[in-house]
């Protein structure tokens, strides 16, 4: 059944989330719904149900393409993959100042440029960027409101039922559990456990320090108003990068000698 459109949502992206002293300070994802194959599960796994929307610009997003590969769920969920370069959402509406994922327009013969009116030109289609095959929506922004979002933060990547027409989820870093985990059935190599439970408590345990430092840490640089709000997350990205040269200098992976979600 197909969500109502959301209205009156404050559109707004990463850039817009600082905290009074510059320092970028990331909001938690909206939608995080599981797929479970637990009997009663809203999202049960299926083959050709779910798909999810990409960016290869986008780092969050391409653990999920990482870890659908290992898995061999390619055959199982379908990927769409935007645009490298953001546009404005609504762009008929002088004063939505939106800029966001925008999918591939094969049809239009435009040439882009991005946001800032820099780079390019950019063709309005690449060979691996393609039309959003479930609505046509013309942006991600358009399946989050087709979908009754009230967040206002239109990311990838998103995990997307085709039956229900919803989000299922749109933080990779649980949208990896669950492709790990609960598409084995139908996985080409359902032996390999990203997870393993005796490297759980070393997982966590680097992933409590890889996540801030790291993952998050480039976007506290890059994102960064004041030069004091840089210094913090510039010391701490470097000592992370010194900690993770450290660690690999006498183990195999991340986590131990496993590879795992953590190195994803």
């Amino acid at each position: 059944m197909r969500r109502p459109i959301a209205t009156k949502i404050s559109a707004r992206t990463a850039l817009d989330e600082m905290s009074p002293d510059g320092a970028f300070k990331r909001v938690d994802a909206a939608w995080r719904n599981k797929i479970s194959n637990e009997p009663g599960s809203m999202f049960p796994p299926e083959k050709d149900r779910y798909h999810l929307y990409v960016a290869y610009a986008c780092p969050w997003a391409h653990r999920t393409l990482l870890t659908r590969a290992i898995k061999g769920l390619e055959d199982v969920i379908s990927v769409t993959v935007v645009m490298p370069v953001w546009q404005k959402t609504k762009p008929d509406d002088p004063n939505d100042l939106h800029n966001g994922w925008v999918f591939a327009d094969k049809t239009s013969g435009k040439v882009l440029k991005n946001t800032a009116g820099l780079g390019g030109p950019f063709p309005s289609s690449y060979p691996k960027n393609e039309a959003d095959p479930i609505f046509n929506a013309k942006t991600v922004r358009d399946i989050y409101e087709m979908a009754g979002d009230k967040d206002g933060k239109y990311t990838v990547p998103i995990l997307f039922d085709k039956w229900s027409l919803t989000i299922v989820s749109n933080e990779s870093s649980e949208i990896i559990q669950m492709l790990n985990t609960q598409f084995n059935e139908y996985a080409s190599f359902p032996e390999v456990n990203l997870e393993p439970e005796d490297l759980k408590v070393a997982m966590e345990s680097v992933d409590n320090w890889i996540y801030p430092h790291i993952n998050n840490g480039v976007y506290r640089c890059g994102f960064a108003k004041t030069q004091k709000a840089y210094d913090i997350a510039i010391d701490e990205l470097s000592a992370a990068f010194d900690r993770v040269e450290e660690i690999l200098s006498r183990q195999r992976f991340i986590a131990g000698d496993w590879f795992t979600l953590s190195d994803i």
